[in-house]
């Protein structure tokens, strides 16, 4: 078994081994597959970081958007903001909560019902989305295309 740590540090020492067994090791391709993997490590490692980043700033928002629905419970912006953060955030069922809120506060509001639509669709509910959609035709039929446009 070749080891890894013995190709990227010595790669000749090892292809000089196997070319006494009669294995001839393309060097070249390998070191150029090495430096793709270390690009490519580099960039993931850039991006979890960004990642990480953009983490602390959406729980940041999240924060604010709870203390601000502690003063104001009913704030339907606030309410349908903190859904699709907790969607984007991969938490559907959380954004859902949030949503379904905003909707009991409108039930005639459209762009509260898209996003509990789509928040149901993502957590994987498509029952529960096409009901959702169902309703927002109901409401509007002409203004529903054009809302979610």
């Amino acid at each position: 078994m070749l080891d890894p740590k013995l190709l990227r540090s010595d790669i000749r020492q090892v292809a000089a081994q196997l070319a006494r067994r009669g294995y001839l090791l393309d060097t070249g391709a390998l070191q150029s597959l090495d430096e793709r993997r270390r690009d490519i490590q580099v960039a993931t490692q850039q991006l979890q970081a960004e990642r990480n980043s953009l983490r602390v700033i959406l729980d940041a928002a999240l924060e604010l958007f709870a203390r601000l629905l502690e003063r104001q419970p009913e704030h339907r912006d606030a309410l349908v903001s903190a859904g699709n953060l907790h969607r984007r955030m991969g938490n559907p069922e959380r954004a859902a909560e949030f949503h379904r809120q905003a909707v009991r506060l409108d039930p005639d509001d459209l762009t509260a019902q898209y996003a509990l639509a789509e928040d149901h669709e993502m957590a994987g509910d498509l029952r529960a989305a096409e009901d959702v959609y169902r309703r927002i035709i109901e409401l509007e039929p002409k203004q529903s295309l054009e809302a979610h446009r």
